[in-house]
């Protein structure tokens, strides 16, 4: 109360300003064409054009916290689009496990 400023908590399921769980939309990523997510077309369009718009800033991301944290050991050549999808090379940061 002392800054005058309103924050926002979210769990780790939600997606900001999303209105599906965070697994709904990672399972439409990695299942263009088998997933069970009870969406319209456009809206799966859009979740697409939303995740590749953002994947470069989120790698960017992950080497940050990688770097500060000095967990080291940072693949070469991963921000190249060359150098996989974009959820390949999220996976060799982050990890390919669900969640």
């Amino acid at each position: 109360t002392n800054c005058q400023t309103i924050h926002h908590e979210l769990p780790d399921l939600l997606i900001p300003y999303k209105r599906y769980e965070a697994e709904c939309i990672e399972d439409v990523l990695t299942n263009p064409s088998t997933h069970i997510v009870p969406a319209d077309d456009s809206t799966l369009s859009r979740w697409h054009g939303w995740f590749h718009q953002f994947v470069d800033y989120w790698i960017g991301c992950l080497i940050s916290i990688m770097v500060r944290t000095n967990q080291g050991n940072i693949p070469r050549n991963i921000t190249s689009k060359c150098s996989g999808t974009a959820l390949q090379r999220i996976g060799r940061l982050a990890g390919d496990a669900n969640g």
